[in-house]
């Protein structure tokens, strides 16, 4: 899974594990590694308001400074 797929679906707007699963033909753990190594370089947020498993996490670009 690339990154960069991530972010060029999360410019449509914020999109959960299960959607982007959908949209990049990948598993729900391979979005959370990546989405979380993106969350560590600032460039996507979570915006669930959750944390953890068990949750369904939802991503968005993060807001530019």
């Amino acid at each position: 899974m690339s990154t960069a797929a991530i972010l060029r679906a999360l410019r449509e707007g914020p999109a959960t594990n299960a959607q982007l699963q959908e949209l990049l033909c990948d598993h729900g753990g391979a979005i959370a590694r990546d989405c979380r190594r993106l969350i560590e370089r600032s460039q996507v947020r979570r915006v669930d308001g959750a944390a953890g498993r068990g949750r369904a996490a939802t991503y968005a670009l993060a807001e530019r400074p």
